[in-house]
C-alpha cells in the first residue's frame, strides 16, 4: 500500500524530474505489415529532451470487503462536479465484525467524499500539470471480480445467483446488484473518458503461476486443471461488460505464466495462447530486481505481444531500499537500490508508518529510525 502523502510526493518528484505518463499502447501496438499480416511493433514516443516516459498501473481497485472500516476509501463515484472522486463509508461495528442488515450487507453509519485514492489524486495533478501526461494518458486500473469492481458489489457469483465452484458464493445477497452494475459501468466510462485504461487482474486474484506446469525452473505454461480457464471466463463474464474490452492482463501477485524467456520459447505456452485467443496483447508481472525491462515478441501467438515488468511503489519496497542503504555493504546497496532513478525513499516515506514494515529483513538490534538521518 501507499499513503496519500507518499503518492502525492512521488508524482510531484517524478514530475519535477521530467517523467511523463504514457500507456502501454504508446510503447508498442499491433500494426498491419506490408504483406497484410499484423505484428506487435514498437512505436515512437515524441517527448521534449529531458523527458522520460513511464507507465503507471494500480491493482485491486475493487475496495475489498476486508478493507472496510480500516481507513481506506470504499468506492469510486462521480461527484457533483462530474469528476471522479472517492466515497469513504464508515460502517457500524468493528472492521472484522461489521453489523449487517437482513440481507447480510454491512450497515452504513456515515459517508464522506474526497480525493482518498489514486484516481482523483492523479486526475487533479494532471489537470494542474497537463505536460505530465502524453496524449492524455493516466494509469491502468487492474481489476479482479470476486468482490465486484470499483467498490460496487457487482458479482453474481458472490452476491447473486452464486456458483458451486466458488466457495465464497453468497457472501451476502446484494438486492441492488443490477443497479450496482449500471453505476459501476457509468463510473468506468467516465474514467476512460479522462484517460484511464482497465486491465484484468484475474477474477479471483489467482496466482496463475500455480495453475501452469513447470519444467525445472522454467514455467512452460501448460494449464493444470480447469481453474485457469474458469477464472478467466468468470472475469470475462462479470468484469468485462462493466469496464469494456481490454487487451491488458496484469498478473495477480505479479506471478507470470512464464519466466524471462519469450512465452513460446519451450514450445507452445498453452496459458499464453489461451489468453492471447481472448484478445490479451499486453502482459505485466512484478519484478523489482531491475529498474525496468520490456519484452516484445512481434508475431508470437499470431501477431505478437508486449510484456513489461513492474516495480511495486509501496511501503515495503521503500523501507527495504532504505534498510539496505543504511545497513548493508556497497555491493548489496547496488543490488537493492531499485528506486534511485525515480525518487529518494527517505523523502517520500510516510513517517507515520509504524516500523518495521512487515516482510523486510533488517539487522538484529538496528535502530530503524536512524535510516532517516
Amino acid at each position: 500500500m501507499t499513503t496519500i502523502d507518499e503518492f502525492n510526493k512521488i508524482i510531484e518528484i517524478m514530475y519535477d524530474e521530467g517523467y511523463v505518463l504514457v500507456h502501454l499502447s504508446d510503447i508498442a501496438k499491433i500494426v498491419k505489415t506490408a504483406d497484410g499480416a499484423s505484428q506487435m511493433t514498437f512505436q515512437p514516443i515524441y517527448l521534449p529532451k529531458g523527458k522520460t516516459p513511464f507507465v503507471l498501473s494500480v491493482d485491486d481497485v475493487s475496495y475489498y470487503e476486508y478493507m472496510l472500516n480500516t481507513g481506506f476509501a470504499t468506492k469510486l463515484v462521480i461527484g457533483e462536479d462530474g469528476k471522479i472522486t472517492c466515497e469513504k463509508a464508515i460502517y457500524e461495528g468493528a472492521a472484522n465484525n461489521l453489523k449487517r442488515d437482513e440481507n447480510g450487507a454491512p450497515i452504513v453509519q456515515s459517508v464522506e467524499y474526497g480525493a482518498f485514492d489514486v484516481v482523483p489524486l492523479l486526475d487533479a495533478f494532471v489537470e494542474a500539470h497537463p505536460d505530465f501526461s502524453y496524449h492524455g494518458a493516466k494509469g491502468t486500473i487492474a481489476l479482479t471480480g470476486y468482490n465486484g469492481v470499483l467498490g460496487y458489489r457487482t458479482s453474481d457469483i458472490a452476491y447473486g445467483a452464486g456458483d458451486p465452484n466458488w466457495p465464497g458464493a453468497y457472501e451476502y445477497l446484494n438486492v441492488n446488484l443490477e443497479a450496482d452494475k449500471a453505476e459501476a459501468k457509468r463510473v468506468a466510462d467516465a474514467m476512460k473518458a479522462e484517460g484511464w485504461k482497465f486491465a484484468s487482474h484475474t477474477w479471483g486474484h489467482m496466482d496463475m503461476s500455480t495453475v501452469v506446469t513447470s519444467s525445472g525452473n522454467e514455467l512452460n505454461g501448460k494449464i493444470q486443471g480447469d481453474r485457469f480457464k474458469r477464472d478467466t471466463e468468470w472475469w470475462m463474464r462479470e468484469v468485462s461488460p462493466i469496464i469494456g474490452p481490454t487487451d491488458i492482463i496484469i498478473f495477480a501477485f505479479g506471478a507470470d505464466i512464464g519466466t524471462w524467456r519469450t512465452y513460446n520459447y519451450f514450445g507452445e505456452n498453452e496459458a499464453f495462447m489461451y489468453l492471447k485467443s481472448l484478445g490479451f496483447d499486453y502482459y505485466c508481472n512484478v519484478d523489482s530486481s531491475k529498474h525496468h525491462w520490456v519484452q516484445l515478441s512481434a508475431t508470437e501467438g499470431g501477431d505478437g505481444y508486449l510484456r513489461m515488468a513492474r516495480r511495486n511503489l509501496d511501503g515495503q519496497l521503500m523501507f527495504k531500499t532504505m534498510v539496505y542503504e543504511k545497513f548493508y555493504t556497497e555491493d548489496q546497496k547496488k543490488q537493492k537500490n531499485i528506486l534511485s532513478d525515480l525518487f529518494d525513499p527517505k523523502v517520500v516515506f510516510d513517517r507515520t508508518r509504524p516500523l518495521p514494515v512487515p516482510g523486510v529483513v533488517y539487522p538484529e538490534g538496528a535502530d530503524l529510525y536512524s535510516i532517516f538521518n
